[in-house]
Order: structure tokens, then sequence, then C-alpha cells
């Protein structure tokens, strides 16, 4: 009872100083601002009623649950960050791989397409001629068996081929062939039944027959097929389009030696004119 009547005095002594504030638990005079006893840890509010005790616990848990959003949002925030960058690496990895790709299958295209990949320089055997052709004629560079008014007048040999010469060397194609004015080729014909033109012609040389291939390739801007070269001859296939090109060359004593059949790709007679380009190639580079 005496404790409890100096407590209450020591209350009111306070409430007429308003400075000295003391621990309700222990007794310990503490400062003004003092929100909790050093000694005890009890809390030491100054309140009126206990209404306003509650009503002040209610905006402490109302800011420590502010608080902890805020913290719950920042910790959200960096989780986010953190994604971002690895999604951003991930991209910049992604392209980077994409792109050494792409310049491999570009390298690899245009190797195919400009003819680099045809085998090199070495000894093929050369096509046999056919049984029943008859040997190349020795006619001098420049003359041509062939009528201006089409090869009906000229007997064909025992395979049905018109035999001539190109820049000195042997040539031979098929009969039924027109031949065409103004090419600017020594010789140009026509097949009048299916759309496939032959051209032959001579030109004086330095180059080698690789180089020579790789040239006729890379002038054509198509899709390169396939091709064979000898030690003096080469042969390349190009599709261009809706037409296939065929080119065969030979070089001998610094005169390259060619002609080049175009037809439809997709010709009826495609069969026919792969058994015509087989026979000429043979012709032509069997000296």
């Amino acid at each position: 009872m005496f404790g409890r009547l100096f407590f209450d005095l020591r209350e009111n002594v306070n409430g007429i100083e308003g400075k000295a504030v003391y621990c309700k638990n222990c007794g310990k005079k503490l400062p003004d601002d003092a929100r909790f006893c050093d000694r005890c840890n009890m809390s030491v509010r100054k309140m009126g009623s206990k209404m306003e005790m509650i009503e002040e616990l209610k905006e402490e848990r109302l800011a420590r649950k502010k608080a902890k959003a805020v913290q719950e949002r920042y910790k959200k925030m960096q989780q986010r960050k953190k994604h971002r960058n690895r999604m951003i690496a991930g991209g910049i990895a992604l392209v980077l791989v994409l792109g050494i790709i792409s310049a491999v299958a570009s390298n690899v295209y245009y190797r195919k397409n400009s003819g680099f990949n045809a085998p090199s320089v070495t000894e093929t055997p050369k096509p046999s001629q056919t049984a029943g052709a008859a040997a190349s004629p020795s006619a001098a560079p420049g003359t041509a068996s062939t009528p201006a008014n089409g090869t009906a007048a000229v007997s064909p040999n025992s395979d049905g081929y018109i035999e001539t010469a190109v820049g000195g060397v042997g040539f031979a194609y098929p009969r039924g062939y027109e031949r065409i004015n103004g090419s600017g080729a020594y010789l140009s014909l026509r097949d009048s039944t299916g759309n496939a033109v032959i051209t032959a012609d001579a030109e004086e040389t330095e180059s080698s027959v690789v180089e020579l291939m790789k040239q006729y390739i890379d002038s054509m801007g198509g899709t390169f097929v396939n091709s064979f070269t000898g030690s003096s001859w080469y042969t390349a296939d190009v599709a261009k389009g809706s037409e296939m090109y065929h080119r065969c060359g030979v070089v001998a004593d610094g005169t390259h030696v060619w002609y080049e059949m175009r037809y439809p790709s997709a010709s009826d007679k495609e069969g026919e004119y792969t058994e015509t380009i087989e026979y000429m190639d043979k012709f032509l580079t069997e000296r």
C-alpha cells in the first residue's frame, strides 16, 4: 500500500515538473523521450488512457506492416532485376551463336556455289570414246562443216552425231540442231523441238583448267551443282532459274576450247539431253 502511494506521489511530481520519468516496473529514472527502460526493458509510455495505448499499438503494428511490405517489394525488385540481367545475357549469347552459325553457313554456301568445293587438279581417267564414234577430224581452226541453213545436209556418223572441229579440237553434236546466226560464238545451235541450245567457241588462255572452271561458275551466278577436272579438261553444271547449264572445256597449246549446253530443267527431253552431254564430253576430251 505504501509502495503504491509512493508511486502515485512520484507520478504526480512527474506531472508537475514535466521532466523526470520513472520506470513503472523497477522505478529507475529515465530520460523524458525514453520509450523503454534500459534496466528491465519495460515500456514507459506516458499515456492518459488504455484506449490511447491501444491506438498507439495499432499504429506501431501498421508501421511494422508497411516496413515489411516495403522490404518485400524491394526484394522482389531485386529478383526481377537479376532475372532480367540473366535474360539479357542469354539473349546476347544466343545472338553470338546464331551469328557464328550464320557465318559458317554463308561460307559453306559461298564455297559450294562458287565452285571451291570442286575437286582439285588431280588426274582423272578420261572418258573413253563411245564405240562407233569416228576419230576427231583435224580441221583447221575456224572451219566448220555445219551449213548456214541447218544440219540436215551433213551426214552424221554411225552414232547420229555431226563431227566438226572448234579451235583445232574435234567436236560432235547431235543431228537435228539448227544453226543460230549472230550469237557471237564460233558455233551456236538450237534444238527446234526441245528449246536446248549448244554453243561452242575457242579462245587463247594462260589459265589452268581449274581456274577456267571457277571463272565460269562465278560468272553464271546460279546454283552450283557439280564439277569434275582432269589434267587438261573440266566439266561444270549450274542451275539458273528454270534452266540447266553444262560446260565442258579443254586446254591445248594455250587454247581453251569449250562448249555449253543450255536446256529447260523441266523438259521432257531431259534424259535425252543428259545422254547427249555424255557423248559430247567424251568426244571433246578424248584427244
